[in-house]
C-alpha cells in the first residue's frame, strides 16, 4: 500500500500537549508491558480511555515478520486473521484455529512496536496475513509434519485519544512509516489520520463504518467543489448538425464522427462566401424589383457591390479534438480529387511544433501520399521550382518575420514570391498583436485560402479575434476598425447581449468551434482544496508579510510625497513573489531563494538598472499583466518562449527603471534611428533590455550543495492525494 504524508500542524494546534514515542533504545529484548489494552475482534469495542479526549483511528500501519504454523494447521495461503501482540517481538492468533502457531516481528520492526506498547493510551488492533504456502526455513517434506515457517505480514490498526494525533504523525514520520487508510475496523470512531489532510473539525472526519463505503470518494469529500464558469469562448461554440464528410483516401487514420465533420466545414469554406439565407455566413443576397444587394447580417448594412471571396477560416477547437490530422486530411482530400497541378500548403508553426506535424504525418498520411519538406534554418528552400515538388512547406514565425524585414522583403524570400495553395498557422494566437512584426509578416504572405487554428482564439480581450479575421481576409472584419465599431465598441459600451448575438452569427461562418463533449471525454470537475501552514512555514510567511506591508505603506507615502522610488516598488514585488513562493516551498524557500535577497533588495544603489532590469520585469510579469506603454499590447511570452528556442534572430524587449515596458516593435523606430529607446518621461528614466524568454523568468539561484530538505505542506499534500490514487489512474498536473 502506497504511504500518504503527513498532515502539517495547525496554529489550532499550538494549545495540544507535545506528547511524543520515544524510540527505545533496548529495542529488541521486548517484553510484553503493562497498561496496554490489547484485544482480538471480541474485544476491539471495548473502550477504557484515559483521557476525555475523544477516541479515534489514527490509520493502519504494517510491519514485516515471520510466522511459524504448527504442524498442518497451515499448509496453504491464509486470509488475514486477527492476532494478539505479547511483546515487541511476538504474537500469537486471537482464535488458534485453524492457524495455531506463532508470530515474531521482524529485526527491524521491534523498536517501533516496543514505543507502540509503551504508549498505555494506545489502543491497537492486529492482524497477520502470511505471503504463501512455501516455508522460509522447513524443507518441503516436512510442511505436512512439522512446523513451518512463513513470510507475513502484520497490520496494526491504531486508536487513541485525539490530542495525540499530532505525536503520533510525528513519531511514524520520524521512522519513515506513513499511516494508511484502515481496513475492517473493529471499533467504530471517527477517522482523524494525522498524514492525511482531514477536516479541522473531529465532527466532520468520517466514521470508520464508513470508510469502506466511501473507499476513492474519501478525497472527494476533502475537496470543495468549485462550480463551473461561464467562458466567453463559449459564445463560439457552432456547428454540432455539420453532415459527415468521406474518409480521404490517403488518411490511413480512421477519422472520428466530429473530424468528418470539421473536414465538411473545411471544404464549405473553401468554397467561398454561400450567398443562401440558410447558410451559416454573415453575407446574405436579397433581390427585390429594384435592385440586387447583399446584406452584412451582423451589422445589417447593405452593399451593392459584392464582398471579395473569402475561403478559410478559424479553427479553434479546445485540444483533443484533433485539429492537427484534420487539417492535413483537408489537403490529402483536395490532392486525392484533382489531378492538377499547384502550389503546395505553407504551414507556418513555433519551431518546436515543425517536429510534431512531421510526426502527424508520418503517422496519418498512407506511404507516399502527400510529400512535405521543412522550410527553416539550414534546410532552407532555395529555388522557387523546388517548392513545386511539395504538397505542403512547413515553416515558422519566425522565419516569416525575418524574412519580411519590416515591410522590406527579403532578396529571394520565397515565402514571400509564392502563391500558396492555403496558409495555415498552428497556434494562430501568437498573431494577436496586429502591430507585431510577426503578425504584419504573416498577413502579408498571398495565400488562396488562410486558415488560423488555435484553442484560445480570444485570450485577453475580443480585440485578440480581429488579429485572426485580419489574417484570413474575412471582409469586412478583416479591417480591425470595422471589428471594434461593429462588436468591440458594443462589447466594451456594456451591451453584452448584442455583443454576444453579434459573435455568434460571426462565428457561424468562420470559426469553428465544438465543446470537448463533442468527444466521449470523462467529465472535468475542478476541486479547491484548502491547506494550512504547519508552524514554522506559519512563522516565515508572517515574517515577510510584515515586511511587505511595511514596504506597501512605505511605497503609498512616497507617492503622497510626489515622489517616486522604483526600487522601493521592486522591493515589493520581490517580497510579494516571496508570499506566493512560501506557499509552493515552504521552509525550502529560504535555502533555495535565499531570505538575504529580499532583506538586501531595499538597498540596490550599489547595483545599475542594466544590472537588475531583468530581475525586476520578470517580478513584475510574474505577478502582475505587463502591457506595453505605447501600444497598450499585454507582453506576448507564448511568443518570445518560441523565439527563445529558435536560430533565428528575436527583437529585443525594454523596461524602464519608471516600471514602463517597450515592446519590440515599439521600440524599432529608436533602433533604427540608432536613437536611445524612450520612456516617455520628462527626463527620461533609463531604459535597459530585457528577454520574454520563460528560461530567463524561471531561472533562479539553486545553491551548490543539495540539502536534505523537508515537503512544504502544499507538495505533501499533493503527495498524499496521488497516492491515494488507484495505480491505473491517470494523473494531471496540478495548478
Amino acid at each position: 500500500m502506497e504511504p500518504s504524508r503527513k498532515r502539517p500542524r495547525r496554529e489550532s494546534d499550538e494549545g495540544v500537549p507535545s506528547r511524543t514515542l520515544p524510540v527505545p533504545h533496548n529495542a529488541g529484548q521486548g517484553a510484553e508491558l503493562p497498561g496496554l489494552q490489547q484485544y482480538g475482534p471480541d474485544q476491539a469495542t471495548i473502550v477504557t480511555s484515559l483521557s476525555t479526549e475523544p477516541v479515534v483511528c489514527y490509520g493502519m500501519v504494517g510491519f514485516s515478520g515471520t510466522y511459524t504454523a504448527d504442524g498442518n494447521s497451515m499448509h496453504e495461503e491464509s486470509d488475514s486473521f486477527a492476532v494478539i501482540i505479547h511483546s515487541q517481538r511476538e504474537f500469537t492468533p486471537a482464535n488458534p484455529q485453524p492457524v495455531s502457531g506463532r508470530g515474531e516481528f521482524s529485526s527491524d520492526s521491534l523498536a517501533v512496536v516496543e514505543a507502540l506498547l509503551n504508549e498505555s493510551s494506545l489502543r491497537l488492533q492486529a492482524s497477520c496475513a502470511v505471503g504463501g504456502p512455501l516455508p522460509l526455513k522447513a524443507p518441503a517434506r516436512s510442511r505436512r509434519f512439522g512446523p513451518v515457517s512463513l513470510a507475513c505480514k502484520v497490520s496494526i490498526i491504531l486508536y487513541g485519544p485525539q490530542d495525540l494525533m499530532d505525536s503520533v504523525g510525528e513519531f511514524f514520520q520520524d521512522v519513515d512509516i506513513y499511516l494508511q487508510d484502515p481496513i475492517g475496523c473493529d471499533m467504530d470512531v471517527r477517522y482523524c489520520n494525522p498524514h492525511r489532510l482531514l477536516s479541522l473539525d473531529i465532527n466532520d472526519c468520517p466514521m470508520t463504518s464508513e470508510l469502506n463505503r466511501l473507499g476513492s470518494e474519501l478525497d472527494s469529500a476533502l475537496f470543495q467543489n468549485i462550480p463551473g464558469e461561464s467562458d466567453v469562448l463559449d459564445v463560439l461554440d457552432a456547428h454540432q448538425d455539420l453532415p459527415e464528410a468521406p474518409q480521404p483516401a490517403l488518411i490511413r487514420s480512421l477519422l472520428r464522427k466530429h473530424q468528418k465533420q470539421a473536414l465538411t466545414f473545411f471544404l464549405q469554406r473553401e468554397a467561398g462566401w454561400n450567398f443562401d439565407p440558410r447558410s451559416a455566413d454573415f453575407w446574405d443576397f436579397q433581390q427585390t424589383s429594384q435592385a440586387a444587394f447583399f446584406v452584412n447580417r451582423i451589422s445589417q448594412i447593405p452593399q451593392t457591390a459584392e464582398p471579395p471571396e473569402f475561403c478559410g477560416g478559424i479553427v479553434a477547437d479546445p485540444m483533443g479534438l484533433g485539429k492537427t490530422l484534420t487539417m492535413i486530411a483537408l489537403i490529402a482530400a483536395e490532392k486525392h480529387s484533382s489531378s492538377s497541378a499547384g502550389w503546395p500548403s505553407l504551414i507556418l508553426v513555433p519551431p518546436p511544433l515543425l517536429d510534431t506535424w512531421e510526426e502527424q504525418l508520418k503517422e496519418h498520411v498512407t506511404q507516399g501520399g502527400l510529400t512535405w519538406r521543412r522550410h527553416y534554418g539550414k534546410d532552407r528552400l532555395t529555388k522557387a521550382d523546388e517548392v513545386t515538388l511539395y504538397d505542403i512547406v512547413i515553416s515558422t514565425y519566425e522565419t516569416a518575420r525575418a524574412d519580411w524585414g519590416g515591410g522590406q522583403k527579403t532578396a529571394g524570400s520565397l515565402l514571400f514570391s509564392i502563391p500558396w495553395r492555403r496558409i495555415i498557422l498552428d497556434e494562430a494566437h501568437i498573431i494577436r498583436n496586429t502591430k507585431s512584426q510577426i503578425s504584419q509578416a504573416v498577413c502579408a504572405l498571398d495565400g488562396a485560402a488562410r486558415w488560423a487554428i488555435t484553442g484560445t482564439p480570444i485570450q485577453n480581450r475580443i480585440g485578440d479575434l480581429a488579429a485572426l479575421l485580419k489574417f484570413i481576409r474575412a471582409y469586412p472584419y478583416h479591417d480591425t476598425k470595422r471589428f471594434e465599431t461593429d462588436i468591440g465598441q458594443i462589447w466594451k459600451m456594456g451591451n453584452i447581449e448584442e455583443a454576444v448575438n453579434r459573435l455568434r452569427k460571426l462565428s457561424g461562418g468562420l470559426i469553428l468551434r465544438r465543446p470537448k463533449t463533442a468527444i466521449e471525454l470523462p467529465p472535468r470537475t475542478d476541486l479547491k482544496f484548502p491547506i494550512e501552514f504547519h508552524a514554522p512555514e506559519r512563522e516565515l510567511y508572517e515574517h515577510v508579510k510584515h515586511q511587505t506591508m511595511a514596504k506597501i505603506e512605505e511605497a503609498f507615502q512616497d507617492g503622497d510625497k510626489g515622489g517616486f522610488r522604483s526600487r522601493s516598488y521592486i522591493t515589493v514585488l520581490q517580497r510579494i513573489n516571496a508570499l506566493r513562493m512560501i506557499c509552493d516551498l515552504g521552509l525550502n524557500f529560504g535555502s533555495r531563494h535565499g531570505l538575504s535577497a529580499i532583506e538586501d533588495a531595499q538597498d540596490d544603489r550599489r547595483r545599475d538598472w542594466y544590472t537588475i532590469a531583468q530581475e525586476a520585469f520578470n517580478l513584475e510579469r510574474d505577478t502582475f499583466p505587463v502591457v506595453c506603454s505605447s501600444c497598450s499590447y499585454p507582453c506576448d511570452t507564448t511568443a518570445a518562449t518560441f523565439a527563445h528556442r529558435s536560430s533565428e534572430s528575436s527583437p529585443t524587449s525594454y523596461y524602464a527603471e519608471c516600471m514602463r515596458y517597450i515592446c519590440s516593435d515599439c521600440a524599432q523606430p529608436y533602433l533604427r534611428q540608432k536613437e536611445a529607446v524612450m520612456c516617455g518621461h520628462t527626463p527620461n528614466h533609463r531604459v535597459a533590455p530585457v528577454s520574454l524568454g520563460w528560461t530567463n523568468l524561471e531561472e533562479r539561484a539553486v545553491p551548490s550543495q543539495i540539502h536534505q530538505l523537508q515537503l512544504s505542506s502544499k507538495v505533501t499534500a499533493l503527495i498524499s492525494q496521488l497516492r491515494w490514487l488507484p495505480v491505473d489512474t491517470k494523473r494531471s498536473n496540478p495548478h
